[in-house]
């Protein structure tokens, strides 16, 4: 995907202002650490070309860091409780960091943690013991709890409520929707359209700026109702192409591989 923006801003935004600023940040972009060094704000003159980098930057920083943390403190404390205590400390650590943001790097880096996927990471490790699980599953496993987490969530959006209470309950809503599958809301997870665009998800979050930009150029404007249907429509062609030609050819390479591996491991002798 970077080398696909480094083509096309090479052929479409040469000796522009954007042009300049995304050859700048490149090597932050190359080594996911934009979300450290690159601050969307000032460019908001001409916008940040992949500005999507600083949640691919948040994701793969994520991957490494926090299981290289519970191999340690587990191997440390041999107790699954200390990673839940981990997770929060971090939270609590990004909230006072953020007061610091842009003025001390660590701090940046600290405030650059994700508490929603912190979150998300403390419910699995509770989730996964027997005696945690009881306890939540009244509550979080309740049919009508995802639901009713949807309708607060909303509520919250609008009232602007707290960015780390949001957070918790954006956590609260995926973890109700995967410890039980037959709540009041999977009749709508289910339903095919919805289906269809989580199946190409991935590609609509990847190149929804791309589709936008053509749309933009293509209607001479970059906001509104028309700017926003048809962005929607190219970005979810793109999307299934994408995942049609591309991604798909990719994940059977890997079950592929997957099955001729179990089948040597079931024919090696005992």
């Amino acid at each position: 995907m970077l080398a696909l923006y480094c083509v096309l801003v090479f052929l479409t935004l040469r000796e522009t202002p954007k042009a300049s600023e995304f050859w700048h940040n490149l090597p932050t972009f190359a080594s996911y650490t934009s979300n450290w060094f690159v601050n969307a704000e000032n460019g908001a003159d001409h916008g940040v070309t992949f500005y999507l980098a600083w949640s691919l930057a948040t994701e793969e920083q994520f991957y490494l860091f926090w299981p290289s943390l519970m191999v340690l403190l587990l191997w440390k404390f041999k107790k699954d409780w200390i990673l839940v205590l981990a997770a929060v400390v971090l939270i609590g650590m990004k909230v006072v960091a953020v007061a610091y943001d842009g003025e001390i790097l660590l701090a940046t880096v600290i405030a650059s943690l994700a508490p929603a996927i912190l979150f998300g990471a403390a419910f699995a490790v509770l989730l996964n013991k027997r005696s945690a699980f009881n306890t939540l599953y009244p509550v979080l496993g309740n049919k009508l709890m995802a639901p009713a987490t949807v309708l607060l969530l909303l509520v919250m959006l609008q009232l602007e409520a707290h960015w780390l209470l949001t957070r918790f309950v954006i956590a609260v809503l995926v973890t109700s929707v995967c410890i039980r599958e037959d709540t009041y809301l999977h009749s709508l997870l289910r339903w095919r359209p919805a289906v269809f665009v989580g199946t190409i998800s991935y590609g609509i979050y990847l190149m929804h700026m791309l589709a936008a930009n053509v749309v933009r150029k293509v209607l001479g404007h970059s906001f509104g109702i028309d700017v926003f249907v048809a962005t929607a429509l190219l970005v979810t062609v793109l999307a299934y192409l994408s995942f049609r030609y591309f991604e798909t050819p990719l994940l059977s390479l890997k079950n592929r591989f997957g099955a001729q591996r179990r089948d040597a491991e079931a024919a090696a002798p005992a």
